[in-house]
């Protein structure tokens, strides 16, 4: 009997087994790789956010219905409404020499002084004032543009080829590394390694590369430059394509030595069409004059006098996270301001941002930032 019940149980397990493979493989059949589409809705304040469909059917929607309150915004995660943000930025978001418009954007130990008053009220034109060199710190938000908190003192940047610690201490423009063939570090200006320069001891790596670009080579980072594999399938730079799917790209990493790379394909969350984007290749035809003119404009930007803890924030306009992310990730292309304004959480959208493209020029030179300092 035990026997036969056994038979029996694997008779049934085996068969259950199948069933479960032959469903398997019909959802694999049925799988398309097709992007959601996105679209708006009508403002509702308990249900701002809806889909239909399933991402692996290929026939996914995202209805963006918003707020019925202009002072909130829609929370996707949790689809709920919440107030947006007071003002254009979160609290205590600014640094001394930074413009601000409400006491409580600016930093601890910083106060706004409207048109260059003496008043502590937010009155329009205000700018976060610091403490001057040789003054008592606690932190770095504390001292002025020109200085960082070293031993409880405001102090003075340190000077470019001059020997250092730690990026914060170095002027604008440059980075604490070790220089080409240098066992010291000092502060070495950005942009300046050649390309196909070993960057393995550097933290910053791309950031010292001329071409602002490194890849990892067996145990080696390299500064180098990409390419689609295909560049007649790019279109004004982009190439189109859909979830899942692989973007193919060359890597020139020596004189005569390229490497393949692949990158996912990064579906638009904004896009009516379901459509998805790879990720920019600098050194396309069609988009390189554009990154080399960059690349120079970023050097310049760089040298900019800008407080130490907003370096990699080159323009006032995008000092938000958000507006960051706005301006460099692929999931913004065919962005629709109908959908922006039902989701962002700030009462203002990022400035700079263009309707047409992707990425406008500013916004290129924050995806530099964001991927140098990594």
């Amino acid at each position: 009997l035990f026997t036969s019940l056994t038979a029996m149980f694997i008779i049934q397990s085996s068969s259950n087994l199948a069933f479960l493979d032959d469903v398997v493989k019909e959802r694999r059949l049925q799988t398309k790789n097709t992007c959601p589409v996105n679209k708006c809705g009508e403002e509702n304040s308990k249900k701002c956010y809806e889909s239909t469909g399933d991402v692996l059917q290929g026939n996914k929607v995202n209805i963006f219905n918003g707020c019925e309150d202009s002072d909130t915004y829609c929370d996707i995660s949790t689809n709920t409404c919440l107030d947006k943000v007071k003002g254009d930025y979160e609290k205590d978001s600014r640094y001394p020499g930074e413009k601000s418009d409400e006491l409580d954007q600016c930093a601890a130990y910083a106060i706004i002084v409207p048109h260059g008053a003496g008043s502590t009220k937010g009155l329009g034109d205000g700018v976060c004032m610091g403490k001057a060199e040789g003054e008592d710190c606690l932190s770095h938000n504390a001292c002025e543009v020109g200085t960082y908190c070293k031993g409880n003192k405001c102090t003075s940047l340190t000077a470019i080829d001059s020997e250092c610690t730690q990026n914060i201490e170095c002027v604008a423009g440059t980075v604490c590394e070790l220089n080409l063939g240098a066992d010291v570090k000092t502060c070495v200006a950005i942009s300046t390694f050649p390309d196909f320069t070993d960057v393995t001891r550097n933290n910053s790596k791309a950031a010292l590369c001329e071409s602002m670009y490194v890849h990892k080579v067996d145990d080696k980072y390299i500064c180098a430059r990409r390419d689609y594999e295909d560049s007649t399938l790019a279109e004004d730079g982009y190439i189109k394509c859909q979830r899942e799917e692989k973007c193919k790209y060359t890597i020139q990493v020596g004189e005569d030595k390229s490497v393949p790379d692949t990158l996912d394909c990064v579906c638009s969350e904004y896009s009516e069409e379901g459509q998805g984007y790879c990720p920019f290749a600098e050194e396309n035809a069609d988009l390189k004059d554009k990154f080399t003119s960059l690349r120079d404009k970023l050097k310049e930007l760089m040298g900019k006098d800008l407080h130490v803890l907003h370096r990699d924030m080159i323009d006032e306009e995008g000092y938000s996270p958000e507006c960051i992310d706005f301006y460099t990730n692929p999931k913004y292309k065919e962005y629709q301001h109908c959908i922006a304004d039902k989701i962002l959480k700030l009462r203002k959208e990022c400035t700079k941002f263009s309707h047409s493209t992707l990425l406008n020029m500013q916004g290129i030179l924050l995806m530099f930032l964001m991927i140098i300092f990594v």
